[in-house]
């Protein structure tokens, strides 16, 4: 349990955090971000919520499948639609975002 929590950790959670700022336009980044973290945390809270029934009724093995199947898909999506910033600032990440129509 404890390497699967740090393979989450260490993959699509960096992600979110790196990513939330990242999408938003300076003139809306402040708000923007405190909603798109309230929703991750609120979904992070559902998930905690309904692990238990999710484990009685279907098993632990259909967790960790169901788990990877999301964070397969997330991986995914971050590959196809998510462009490299690495290097790059704020501004020149909104410009990026704003002239390639995304």
């Amino acid at each position: 349990m404890c390497v699967y929590m740090a393979c989450i950790a260490l993959s699509i959670c960096a992600v979110i955090w790196v990513l939330t700022p990242e999408i938003f336009p300076n003139r809306v980044r402040g708000r923007a971000v405190s909603i798109a973290t309230f929703a991750n945390w609120g979904t992070n809270s559902l998930s905690a919520l309904i692990f238990p029934w999710y484990v009685a009724t279907l098993g632990m093995h259909a967790v960790f499948f169901t788990t990877a199947g999301i964070c397969l898909v997330a991986v995914w999506f971050f590959w196809r639609f998510v462009p490299e910033t690495k290097g790059r600032s704020l501004e020149a990440i909104e410009k990026l975002w704003t002239q390639s129509g995304r």
